[in-house]
């Protein structure tokens, strides 16, 4: 990205966030802006097909699209590097971490928002869903958000032949599960898409 960006005539800011990338696009007024926002990462997932588009690298792929993204930012720059210089200063930036949720945290500790003062912050999720050249819109939250928590059920070992003796965690464990299930459905807003998918159980 920093290379391409550098051969659209940007001045790329390189390393922030870690593997962070902002090329500044200057304004009449250099102290106000906005960013336009991308994410870069992967996912550790082998991509099974031919597109011409395919990862290149083995057990990584942008399942996510983020690749879409990273080449709508760019397209993005490209377009308003033609234009007339606007009021206000527009911030590329492609951002790493996205997946795990730290990136963005670790390029405001770097002080993007410090080197690049900006009133608003842009970003977009491609939908494949919506024909090209649509955009969804909708106020408040948009896509689901995964979180982790952890809950411990302890048991007492007993033998087969003398289960009065032990205490099962495995009834209350799958109750639980269960129970998780009608949180959506019983304690929020029928009009308010939410669900509560449980992806991994331990013993």
């Amino acid at each position: 990205m920093a290379r391409e960006l550098e051969a659209l005539g940007y001045e790329v800011s390189r390393g922030l966030g870690g593997t962070g990338v902002v090329a500044n696009l200057p304004g009449v007024n250099p102290a106000w802006g906005i960013v336009l926002r991308a994410d870069l990462d992967a996912l550790p997932i082998h991509e099974a097909n031919d597109f011409t588009h395919a990862s290149c690298a083995h057990g990584v792929m942008h399942a996510c699209g983020h690749d879409g993204h990273t080449v709508m930012l760019l397209g993005a720059a490209r377009l308003l590097k033609t234009l007339p210089q606007l009021p206000g200063s527009v911030h590329f930036v492609f951002q790493p971490g996205e997946e795990g949720g730290a990136g963005a945290r670790k390029m405001i500790d770097d002080g993007l928002f410090e080197r690049f003062p900006t009133e608003a912050v842009f970003g977009m999720h491609n939908w494949p869903g919506l024909a090209a050249g649509h955009f969804g819109l909708r106020r408040g939250a948009v896509m689901a958000a995964g979180s982790r928590f952890r809950i411990t059920v302890t048991g007492k070992g007993a033998h087969a032949a003398q289960p009065h003796l032990g205490l099962d965690p495995m009834p209350l464990a799958c109750s639980m599960v269960l129970q998780c299930q009608t949180i959506s459905a019983r304690h929020k807003d029928p009009v308010d898409p939410a669900g509560m998918p449980l992806l991994s159980r331990a013993s």
